[in-house]
């Protein structure tokens, strides 16, 4: 009987695993090629001479 459970833990953890690498190529994706929504901004402040050193 425990045999069967061991076997039976073993095959489910082995399809969570196949399952989640899709995932993870997903947001592996994702996270190297952001969209333009969720890259960082800059916004340049120009003084215009009146700024002093």
């Amino acid at each position: 009987m425990h045999y069967i459970l061991k076997i039976s833990a073993l095959s489910v953890l082995i399809f969570a695993s196949c399952t989640q690498s899709a995932e993870f190529s997903v947001l592996e994706e994702a996270f190297l090629n952001p969209p333009d929504a969720a890259r960082p901004g800059v916004y340049w402040y120009f003084m215009d001479g009146s700024w002093k050193y």
